[in-house]
């Protein structure tokens, strides 16, 4: 997410750029201000071109992990972000994704999650959805799928990423979880030894959900706290019962 406020941007110069009100014309520019969603794509592309270049060395992937790793689900209050509606309530990752973005945090990411663009390719050619070293997670539930833990009535999904030491020195990282409702998110290894820069780390993550008959969609976060250091890595969790996106509570 970020600022799409009153950004000056180009404008059709045959479309007005403001309602007529009581004016006898229309005003007509080469540019305006204005708001919206497509405002604030601007902001994050200048973001990714500055990380850019600061890091050339870079990858896509590794400045989209930066961004999304250092954002902030809370506000300049430090209460949760809110959505608009009615009653108001805490946004999620679905309306949210990462939070705020906050650039000078994406700088210094300490850790990044890194693809290459071979890893893309699987999507392209197969109906098979594997699984991107993506930054964040989404555990997709259908009422297909059969229950993978000791018949108790838990729903599984299992997921691999790896990190990669973006910091000039050592750093150990250890995980936090927010669980999420009605499902048991598990980590291992819990903490990740990185001996110096550019040093690589692997990590299983295992989310069971438990089925009821009403599910709704759940959030959570998985975040690499760094011990002695100032660096937090964090991936929004979104857990999806069979049917709920369709009416996410």
């Amino acid at each position: 997410m970020a600022p799409g406020s009153l950004v000056l941007g180009a404008w059709i110069p045959s479309t007005s750029a403001a309602r007529k009100g009581l004016l006898k014309q229309p005003p007509y520019t080469n540019y305006t201000l204005d708001f919206g969603t497509s405002l604030a794509c601007p902001h994050v592309a200048g973001v990714a071109a500055l990380l850019k270049a600061a890091h050339p060395k870079w990858s896509a992937a590794a400045i989209r992990s930066a961004i999304m790793t250092t954002a902030t689900p809370l506000d300049n209050t430090l209460h949760p972000i809110r959505d608009s509606n009615s009653p108001p309530t805490n946004a999620s990752p679905l309306a949210m994704g990462s939070g705020h973005i906050n650039p000078n945090g994406a700088l210094d990411p300490g850790l990044i999650y890194d693809a290459s663009p071979q890893d893309y390719d699987p999507f392209t050619i197969t109906a098979h959805h594997p699984d991107l070293n993506y930054p964040s997670f989404i555990a997709l539930y259908d009422d297909d799928d059969d229950d993978d833990d000791d018949s108790k009535g838990l729903m599984v999904r299992k997921f691999r990423r790896t990190l990669t030491n973006v910091a000039a020195t050592s750093a150990i990282y250890k995980v936090n979880i927010t669980t999420t409702e009605d499902s048991i998110v598990s980590v291992w290894p819990e903490i990740l030894d990185f001996e110096k820069e550019y040093d690589v780390r692997s990590y299983n993550v295992t989310i069971k959900y438990e089925r009821k008959e009403k599910g709704a969609v759940s959030f959570g976060d998985l975040v690499w706290v760094q011990q002695n250091g100032t660096h937090t890595i964090r991936s929004p969790i979104v857990v999806s019962p069979p049917v709920a996106l369709a009416s996410p509570e």
